[in-house]
């Protein structure tokens, strides 16, 4: 406050010339005078400006939020007013008041003027900025946690976070960060804490066990930002229950370990199957022959007369012997080891089974071409035609089938169909020859269908989608 008794025409000359608008008035409200600069403000001339009263141009700002809000952007703790200009559209002013005592007695408010404007604008985009903010917070569907980085204590939460922890919010922010995880994982928090403050990283991912209010383990996959939080330096966790994700997760897991278990359980049965079959077909048939050989040699050296009879027989044994190993030789190795293609290999395979079964079996090759598939590939589709004939000719008392395979555009097919005794897919659980199909069909992604019921045959259908695993690139 000013109390200087000076001539009211020294103060008037003083600012008529500044560029900051100045006003002189009674304590009734009469202006006596005004600078240039505050006639361009409100956009009056001095003439009209001296017939106007003052309190009918400046007035108190009296929305009590609006002007706190102000207040603390403009860091400016007075009275807040609000000028008419002469189109009648309302400015926000700061006014600085000082008193003026003449040395004739008189008394006068002098009024420094300060157009803030530009400050409310700032304001309503800062008001506006913080909203969409808040807003974005405590809709947010992820759990919100911001936490001290050096006390640990929880500063805000978000209404996700309440229903997920089943805490309050109130209930929240009695509590640390440490008070949501187990206790084992203490330490951990802390060191992270730590190592997070001193680097210049500003975001971690991971995930985290925490406890909600009932002590239950939650898994959370957590991404957390280091954030200043008013003059706090905080970690703001964003995060997702992923308990049951991982819960799925290790299920499907376990059975596909299970599955795998099972598959190599059914590889080995079929091996030792294989090989318990090629030892009883020695047994039973490849010894005897070569017995029965021995004991005419040994009768062609006891007997001289019926010598070359004897030998003739052994000879005989012998021979048959040697196709008995050939036979078998030939279903244990692959055609296409000697340079044969997969239709070629597919069709020795069905007639030599045709030979030695009462079964008649056709096959038919729609635009195999062959060139640029890889050769396990097609051994694997030789072994699958394979397995299902020798299916037939063992389960099925089949007198027809036949075996189709198609390349098309984006796949290779293969159907074999017989007119057998069929099964029930539904409730048949599929021998060690089903297994290996659908083993060897997994290996390439393909997919295996069975259509199948009693009296009513069989149809298999296997297809593979051609990708890097199939073709030589």
């Amino acid at each position: 406050m000013n109390d200087m008794k000076i001539q009211l025409s020294t103060y008037s000359s003083v600012i008529d010339g500044l560029a900051v608008p100045y006003v002189i008035v009674q304590p009734d409200g009469k202006i006596v005078f005004a600078n240039d600069a505050l006639c361009q403000l409100i956009m009056y001339t001095k003439e009209d400006v001296y017939n106007i009263n003052w309190n009918e141009l400046c007035f108190p700002l009296t929305d009590k939020k609006y002007v706190k809000q102000l207040q603390r952007v403009l860091q400016y703790q007075q009275e807040l007013y609000s000028i008419r200009k002469k189109n009648k559209q309302a400015i926000p002013v700061e006014i600085n008041t000082s008193f003026i005592n003449t040395e004739d007695g008189s008394s006068f408010n002098l009024y420094c003027i300060t157009d803030v404007s530009d400050k409310v604008k700032m304001l309503s985009e800062i008001i506006s900025g913080e909203e969409k903010y808040l807003q974005l917070f405590l809709n947010n569907p992820m759990c919100i946690i911001i936490w001290d980085l050096f006390s640990l204590k929880i500063l805000d939460v978000n209404e996700s976070a309440c229903r997920e922890y089943g805490y309050t919010k109130e209930e929240f922010l009695q509590l640390s960060a440490l008070d949501i995880k187990p206790s084992i994982e203490w330490d951990i928090l802390k060191q992270f804490a730590d190592q997070f403050a001193r680097t210049d990283q500003k975001q971690v991912s991971g995930v985290w066990k925490q406890l909600n209010k009932q002590k239950q383990t939650l898994l959370m996959e957590v991404v957390s930002h280091k954030i200043e939080f008013g003059e706090s330096l905080a970690v703001m966790d964003m995060s997702t229950n992923v308990s049951e994700k991982m819960r799925l997760a290790k299920s499907l897991e376990e059975e596909r370990a299970l599955k795998q278990k099972q598959i190599t359980e059914a590889v080995v049965s079929a091996q030792e199957k294989e090989r318990a079959e090629i030892s009883q077909e020695l047994h039973d048939n490849v010894n005897q022959l070569l017995i029965a050989s021995r004991i005419y040699i040994e009768s062609a050296r006891k007997n001289t007369e019926n010598k070359e009879e004897f030998l003739d027989q052994s000879s005989h044994f012998v021979l048959k012997a040697i196709e008995e190993i050939r036979k078998l030789s030939k279903a244990l190795n692959t055609p296409m080891m000697d340079n044969m293609s997969l239709q070629a290999a597919v069709e020795s395979l069905a007639k030599d089974i045709v030979m030695a079964n009462p079964v008649k079996i056709k096959t038919i090759v729609t635009s195999l071409v062959e060139d640029d598939i890889n050769e396990k590939f097609k051994l694997n589709v030789y072994r699958i035609v394979q397995e299902q004939l020798n299916n037939i000719i063992k389960h099925s008392k089949a007198t027809h089938a036949e075996i189709h395979l198609t390349r098309g555009r984006h796949e290779i097919k293969i159907m074999i169909m017989d007119n057998g005794v069929g099964f029930d897919t539904n409730s048949k659980s599929g021998g060690v020859g089903l297994s290996n199909i659908f083993r060897r069909s997994e290996m390439y992604n393909g997919f295996v269908d069975i259509q199948s019921a009693p009296g009513k045959g069989c149809v298999l259908t296997v297809k593979f989608g051609l990708n890097h695993t199939i073709l030589d690139e």
